[in-house]
């Protein structure tokens, strides 16, 4: 018998990424949050035991890589290949007012869109929802005005079922996906076992430190006090102090905005237990890496970016805006 899903979650090597629930050829798998972590859960009446939804499982593939590295490897490791380094900003001020940092993912996506015929990308996934009383879920924008909304981090697991089950049904079509490292790498597993032609795929990846559970919806839902009920959670806005953005929920009787401080004292306590043990920082599996610029040089009020660029794809997709962008390197 094959290896399942339900094996990944047993060992706790399940990241929440939804991939194994979009590649089922049976619809056999869910996706159910279970102690506010996002678990994906097996009908065994559906189940044909292919063991498709293991192998393609970032999380369990993952632990699997990094217990080979050696100590000496794992800066080179973290890194990964790149042949371009910079930090950027759009020079879009509105757009960089909306963005978590320096703008660099919201220009790409919105010019790609906007470029069809010159870029080849039909449809973009993203995530557009702040309210996490239900799983999130990527979703496909086709134009540029689509992406509005999209521009803040969202530091829960975000389920790609949308993602995996459109690639898989539009095989010859170009897209653009966005994703953390887990799910990139899933995304990439997904490519790679189906033969899909990786050209066709810009992947961009966001920095990534660690994500939370859902139970910190339910903690910052209390600070409303009922019966106010938490409608939208944006863990940083640019409103009012700028860089690196401050915390602001939208009740439905009330909008609150709380110093970044309650950002930081939450991220460990809510942190999802997969995340613990994963050192892909720099989500080295994507085309294009992107994240704050924390490092002290060029920094701006509004923020700025980390640019890492991985591949071909990825400078092709760079320099799609680097004529609309402040640029350090």
């Amino acid at each position: 018998m094959n290896k399942s899903i339900q094996q990944i979650v047993y060992n706790k090597e399940c990241c929440s990424c939804g991939i194994c629930v979009g590649v089922c050829p049976k619809l056999a798998i869910t996706l159910e949050i279970d102690n506010g972590i996002p678990t994906p859960k097996i009908d065994l009446n559906k189940c044909v035991n292919c063991g498709l939804c293991s192998s393609i499982c970032p999380g369990k593939s993952g632990i699997e890589e990094y217990i080979k590295i050696a100590p000496s490897e794992i800066t080179e490791y973290c890194s990964g290949t790149f042949s371009q380094v910079e930090i950027c900003r759009t020079n879009n001020m509105e757009l960089l007012s909306k963005t978590t940092s320096g703008g660099v993912i919201s220009s790409i996506l919105s010019t790609l869109l906007s470029e069809k015929e010159k870029y080849g990308y039909k449809k973009a996934f993203v995530v557009k929802s702040n309210n996490f009383s239900t799983i999130a879920e990527t979703c496909a924008c086709t134009c540029a005005e689509e992406i509005a909304g999209s521009e803040k981090s969202r530091y829960i697991s975000v389920s790609q079922k949308n993602t995996v089950q459109y690639i898989l049904s539009h095989k010859d079509e170009k897209i653009v996906i966005t994703g953390t490292s887990c799910a990139i790498q899933g995304i990439s597993n997904v490519i790679e076992h189906f033969d899909l032609n990786r050209e066709n795929y810009l992947l961009i990846g966001v920095f990534c430190d660690k994500l939370m559970t859902y139970h910190v919806w339910d903690y910052f839902n209390k600070f409303g006090h009922a019966p106010a009920k938490l409608q939208e959670l944006f863990f940083r806005t640019k409103e009012g102090n700028g860089w690196p953005g401050n915390v602001k929920l939208i009740f439905d009787m009330i909008t609150l905005c709380l110093p970044k401080i309650y950002r930081s004292q939450v991220k460990d306590f809510f942190c999802h237990p997969r995340c613990m043990y994963c050192i892909d920082k720099l989500n080295r599996y994507a085309d294009i890496s992107v994240g704050d610029n924390y490092s002290g040089e060029y920094a701006d009020p509004m923020g700025s970016s980390c640019v890492i660029v991985r591949t071909d794809i990825g400078m092709r997709a760079y320099n799609s805006i680097r004529a609309m962008c402040k640029v350090n390197n």
